[in-house]
């Protein structure tokens, strides 16, 4: 298995050259709206069939952003679902 390339800066400044194909597994901790969406922009259309994507703090009231993020995305990629556990949200193919 090949090691990971770690890319060091903020997530609004990466491109989807950056990420690999086929992602199957995902975290997004980034808290806040602007952070999450650009995770989705950045690794949208790469993830793969069976892929499932954690987002911390999607239930956090402190930080609305988060869930503001995964719900818009959730509404614009239906054939994904999610369910939450303690604040994050767990999404996967349907």
């Amino acid at each position: 298995m090949q090691l990971p390339i770690i890319h060091k800066g903020w997530f609004a400044d990466f491109t989807a050259a950056d990420v690999p194909e086929d992602i199957i597994f995902a975290f997004f901790d980034g808290d806040f709206y602007e952070s999450i969406a650009d995770s989705f922009r950045v690794c949208g259309g790469k993830f793969h069939e069976k892929a499932i994507i954690i987002v911390d703090d999607y239930a956090n009231e402190a930080l609305p952003g988060a869930a503001r993020a995964v719900d818009k995305w959730l509404a614009n990629n239906r054939q994904y679902t999610s369910r939450t556990e303690s604040s994050l949200a767990i999404i996967h193919i349907l």
